[in-house]
């Protein structure tokens, strides 16, 4: 494993990845909301905090929000559309606030259920 794998951003990676979101309209409100997008784009199960990206993910995720415009254009990108989620700020440790991470993380996956077919067995 190299480095960018295994070390923790730095301050200024944290700082600067924060100051794209805040270009993009996002406050401290909306923490969840970022954090569920740094993970879509991460390709992560889930994030507790931007303090705990590496620097590689730091430098992937910060190279890929200089390219958005918007914030939709940043949730088209993400995959996710959480409009009409009602976005609050629950702590990661109440179960408001694991349930609001199954609900984020759930929106982000399609499942193609119209492609599915059952056989039964010996048929």
């Amino acid at each position: 494993m190299n480095v960018l794998e295994t070390e923790p951003a730095t301050p200024s990676q944290v700082g600067v990845v924060v100051g794209q979101f805040e270009r993009l309209g996002f406050t401290r409100h909306d923490r969840a909301e970022r954090l569920a997008i740094s993970a879509a784009f991460l390709g992560l199960d889930g994030l507790e905090s931007t303090k705990d990206l590496t620097k590689g993910q730091a430098g992937k995720l910060y190279s890929l929000l200089l390219g958005i415009g918007d914030r939709d254009e940043l949730r088209a990108a993400a995959g996710l559309d959480v409009k009409d989620l009602a976005v609050v700020e629950p702590s990661s440790q109440t179960l408001a606030g694991v349930i609001f991470r199954i609900a984020v993380l759930a929106r982000s996956i399609s499942f193609p259920l119209a492609s599915m077919t059952w056989t039964a067995p010996g048929s």
